[in-house]
């Protein structure tokens, strides 16, 4: 049997095991970028719905009193204590060209 002068060893070379670490760190560095965005993204469609609710809820007691009531009182804006400080609401009317019928835009505002 002939013998090389080589043996033959086991195991990674230092090239292979640095490539592979930066093939690992940016995998890494890239899941967690998409779990922030997504962390973002849920945080915003979570305002949206308490926007639309908040919005839905205010409509409700619009109803509820009558459009003249509720123009009469003169409160136009105001806060949603329920939920917590800084969800304001502010209402528009203007009163259309048929009679009876009202215009009523809600704007809310979430302040951070």
């Amino acid at each position: 049997m002939v013998s090389s002068g080589r043996k033959k060893r086991r195991g990674f070379t230092l090239v292979e095991t640095i490539v592979s670490s930066v093939i690992l760190c940016g995998s890494v560095l890239a899941i967690g970028a998409a779990s922030t965005r997504a962390l973002s993204y849920t945080r915003l469609n979570r305002q949206y719905e308490v926007a639309a609710s908040l919005a839905d809820r205010q409509l409700t007691m619009i109803d509820y009193f009558g459009i003249d009531s509720f123009i009469e009182s003169g409160q136009m804006q105001g806060e949603f204590d329920q939920i917590g400080p800084g969800y304001y609401w502010k209402v528009v009317t203007e009163e259309d060209e048929i009679d009876g019928l009202y215009i009523v835009n809600i704007k809310g505002r979430i302040q951070a």
